[in-house]
């Protein structure tokens, strides 16, 4: 119907038409401007999450580094018990031994000078006890240098524990302005949502005023009538149809496998061996060939730089640079071991963002059936 009508229009238009035609240039460019904006937020709210995601690691560092020193402490704190009971024993030691040599002195000196044959002999005794004290002098001090390093080292791991503490306020400080300015962008990015949302129901208006005018007009340049009549790839949200009929055996997302996680850019849509598959849109063919060495895709781009990814192929009928219509068979489908049975892997992007294709697609009731799980983890 499109093409009769775009054969048949004459070569004029009314002033109507015309305002037809600049509303919905206006329209379109007012939600390519807004959804350009809220990919931006996007992105920003992206860089945010990945600092605060990246300073709550530097918390848990610090965490686990307090920790340690914690540990630490107590343990030198059980040293310093046990220099401080050793310095105890050694004072009872050298105080046994101080009253002993305080007894030879007071009693026996006179009598070892007396029966001392030599000066000699007398100052061998005397340096002997000399000694004997130095060495238990020096005993003494030698546990309390112990116990000097101990407390020296116990007061450093205080003030790394008061430095970390610190830190760890500071971080959560930034934490807070984060999540404010997260707060913040989440709610521009709303507005930006609603209003792009707005102006897709004003283009959705007068796309249909237009198609009520185009036929009954019969003073319609080519020019008016494609831009009144042919639709941007975004206005087929939720309209395209599927590139192969079958059920959604994988969905889009992030995925879990015991312990492994994975994210899913594209869906898996269950078919058979040879199976036809068609183009979802008007596009260009930029790529044909293998990916990662594994299987054979197909990527078109599409108007206002969306894309559509087809795996794995194979017979393919186009080559790159070729104009493919909407629903065109673009080649059959091929077998893989990435999942069990037979599959089509599915995507779609916008620049090199992946959006969820289920959002996309026309999927008939019976093309949904899921296990529940699986339904939670679509977006």
């Amino acid at each position: 119907m499109m093409f009769s009508l775009l054969v048949l229009i004459a070569f004029s238009a009314t002033p109507n038409e015309e305002n037809i035609a600049k509303k919905i240039k206006v329209e379109k460019q007012s939600f390519i401007k807004k959804d350009k904006q809220v990919r931006y937020q996007l992105a920003e709210l992206y860089k945010i999450q990945k600092q605060v995601k990246h300073l709550d690691e530097k918390i848990q560092k610090l965490e686990e580094r307090k920790d340690n020193l914690t540990r630490k402490i107590r343990k030198l704190n059980q040293n310093i018990e046990n220099v401080e009971e050793e310095i105890r024993q050694n004072n009872k030691i050298l105080q046994a031994r101080i009253r002993i040599a305080a007894q030879i002195l007071d009693s026996s000196l006179q009598e070892i000078i007396v029966h001392s044959k030599s000066p000699n002999e007398i100052e061998r005794v005397l340096k002997g006890l000399e000694a004997l004290m130095e060495n238990d002098i020096y005993m003494i001090q030698d546990v309390a240098n112990k116990k000097k390093d101990y407390n020296e080292k116990k007061s450093d791991l205080k003030t790394k524990i008061t430095a970390y503490a610190i830190n760890k306020k500071e971080i959560k400080k930034s934490i807070k302005e984060l999540m404010s300015l997260q707060k913040s962008k989440e709610s521009v990015v709303s507005k930006l949502k609603s209003d792009k949302n707005k102006h897709m129901y004003a283009l959705k208006i007068l796309r249909e005023q237009g198609e009520d005018m185009a036929l009954l007009s019969e003073t319609l340049t080519k020019s008016l009538a494609r831009e009144i009549l042919v639709k941007s790839f975004f206005e087929y949200k939720g309209q395209l149809v599927p590139p192969i009929e079958g059920r959604i055996v994988r969905t889009f997302g992030e995925k879990k496998d015991g312990l492994l996680r994975f994210l899913s850019k594209g869906i898996w849509i269950d078919g058979n061996f040879g199976q036809e598959v068609k183009s979802i849109a008007d596009g260009k063919l930029v790529y044909y060939g293998k990916i990662d060495q594994v299987t054979t895709a197909m990527v078109i781009q599409h108007d206002d730089n969306y894309f559509s990814i087809y795996a794995p192929l194979r017979a393919g009928k186009y080559k790159v640079g070729d104009t493919i219509k909407a629903q065109e068979v673009i080649a059959t489908l091929d077998r893989t071991l990435l999942i069990p049975g037979n599959a089509l892997y599915f995507e779609i992007r916008h620049f090199s963002e992946p959006l969820n294709p289920q959002k996309w697609l026309q999927m008939p009731s019976r093309a949904l059936t899921m296990s529940e799980g699986e339904k939670n983890e679509v977006h």
